[in-house]
């Protein structure tokens, strides 16, 4: 089975992505190392201070549907004919 891209999603379904400030870095899109300050680009928000939360409940949703998968594959090998 073939998932949809996170692109193919927010076309199919006309999704505007919706944006927060990163936790990681407070929304400051950088980190501060606390053993020697030194100051480097948020990884988790790639240094913009924002993470696009309709991207993570895209991802989220593929998690789900994966786990469903695996659930309903691993019922049927059990199955005997």
């Amino acid at each position: 089975m073939k998932h949809m891209t996170y692109k193919e999603w927010k076309e199919a379904y006309n999704i505007e992505p919706q944006f927060k400030d990163c936790t990681e870095c407070d929304g400051d899109g950088e980190n501060t190392c606390p053993a020697c300050e030194n100051s480097e680009e948020c990884e988790e928000c790639n240094g913009t201070g924002e993470v696009d939360i309709t991207e993570l409940a895209f991802k989220e949703i593929l998690r789900r549907e994966q786990t469903l998968i695996d659930l309903n594959t691993r019922g049927t090998e059990e199955i005997e004919p």
